[in-house]
C-alpha cells in the first residue's frame, strides 16, 4: 500500500544563496522541548522573585568573616561546605559595617550568611543567618546536616531546630505553622 502525503504548506517564500551559488529553499526543524524548560524556568524565577530555593540557588552560602582575621576560620568553613557539595562564598572584611554587609548579602540573594568572629572562630561555630529570618549559632560540622535539614522541611525557622544549635538565638521568629 502506497501513501500519498499532502504537499507541504509554504508559509514563506525564503530563499538562500548556496555554496554553489544556486538559490535554495532553506529547511527549519523546529522543536520546543528547550522551550519548555525555559518556559519552567521562567515560571519558577517569576514566582520566587529571584531568590531561588537553596537546591536551585547559585548563590547558597556567603561565609561573613568580621574582620580580616578571621578569614583563615571563614576559608575552613567554606572548604567544609564545598566538599558537602554547596556554594560557598568568601565576603572580604572591608571597610563597611557588619550589618551593612549582611544586607548587601540579602540583596545578592544568598540563601544563608553565616557570620564568623572571635567568638565563633574558638568554639568551632558559625552564626547563621538565613535569608527568611531567625538566627542561631550552630557548629560547624553539624552545618551542612542543618542547612539540608532545613530546605527539606520548607525552610522552618531555625529556633526549631534547638539539637543543632548551641545557643539561645538573638531574635525569636514565631514559626509559621504553630497556631
Amino acid at each position: 500500500m502506497l501513501l500519498l502525503l499532502p504537499p507541504p504548506r509554504r508559509r514563506f517564500d525564503l530563499t538562500y544563496q548556496g555554496a554553489d551559488g544556486e538559490a535554495h529553499r532553506p529547511v527549519i526543524v523546529h522543536r520546543a522541548i528547550l522551550g519548555s524548560f525555559e518556559r519552567m524556568l521562567a515560571i519558577l524565577a517569576e514566582h520566587t522573585g529571584g531568590r531561588w530555593p537553596l537546591w536551585l540557588s547559585p548563590r547558597q552560602v556567603l561565609v561573613l568573616p568580621v574582620a580580616e582575621r578571621h578569614a583563615g576560620y571563614a576559608d575552613e568553613v567554606r572548604a567544609k561546605l564545598a566538599r558537602a557539595g554547596m556554594f560557598a562564598d568568601v565576603a572580604p572584611a572591608g571597610r563597611a559595617t557588619l550589618k551593612k554587609r549582611v544586607r548587601e548579602a540579602w540583596q545578592l540573594a544568598y540563601n544563608y550568611v553565616l557570620v564568623v568572629g572571635d567568638e565563633e572562630a574558638a568554639e568551632g561555630t558559625v552564626h547563621v543567618r538565613p535569608r527568611d529570618g531567625g538566627e542561631a549559632a550552630a557548629a560547624a560540622g553539624a552545618l551542612v546536616d542543618l542547612i539540608w535539614r532545613r530546605a527539606r522541611t520548607g525552610g522552618r525557622p531555625l529556633t526549631r531546630m534547638s539539637k543543632t544549635c548551641s545557643r539561645r538565638p538573638t531574635s525569636w521568629v514565631r514559626p509559621r505553622w504553630t497556631t
